[in-house]
């Protein structure tokens, strides 16, 4: 789909646990280690019903025992280090006075 970007939509930002669908979990949306939203994804492809992995690495499985109880994740929303904002403001790199920098002097002094 080109330049598509994913987003959360409203279902899939409620905090909820992990929801059975017919035949399978729910893998919910959520974002990556790279702060890239992975979209949620059902589990129901043969016997890999289940929900399963880490927080910020979610596959479909084949036993229960290794569900992922996604209620106890938290990155359902944008990570804070992905909102780079404005750049810091620039230094002004003109010394205010002059006659406090001698950079210049012991520069042809030396040269000289």
């Amino acid at each position: 789909h080109g330049n598509t970007s994913w987003a959360p939509t409203l279902e899939d930002t409620v905090l909820a646990p992990t929801e059975a669908v017919p035949g399978g979990d729910r893998c919910r949306g959520y974002y990556d280690v790279m702060g890239q939203w992975d979209p949620p994804f059902n589990c129901n492809s043969g016997i890999y019903r289940y929900c399963c992995g880490t927080c910020g690495y979610r596959f479909c499985c084949q036993f229960k025992h290794g569900r992922l109880d996604q209620s106890g994740c938290s990155n359902y929303d944008t990570p804070n280090w992905v909102n780079t904002g404005q750049p810091p403001a620039r230094v002004d790199e003109t010394p205010e006075d002059p006659t406090r920098d001698k950079t210049n002097m012991i520069v042809y002094i030396i040269c000289g």
